[in-house]
């Protein structure tokens, strides 16, 4: 049965193995920029905060 679905679905097992590849490898591309973006977004408000709490003294400087 498996097979007959994907025949009629895809066409081809080949043909449904490499739209798997092409999507997994589009989520993997998305989920690496998406990690990269927020870890950049972290590192700027940190570095606000952390420049913020620096003028108005509220970290020790020792």
């Amino acid at each position: 049965w498996y097979q007959l679905a994907v025949d009629l679905t895809f066409g081809s097992v080949e043909k449904a193995q490499r739209l798997a590849y092409a999507g997994s490898a589009l989520s993997l591309a998305l989920a690496s920029v998406v990690t990269l973006v927020h870890f950049c977004a972290g590192l700027a408000v940190f570095n606000a905060a952390f420049r913020a709490s620096l003028r108005r003294g509220t970290l020790s400087r020792a």
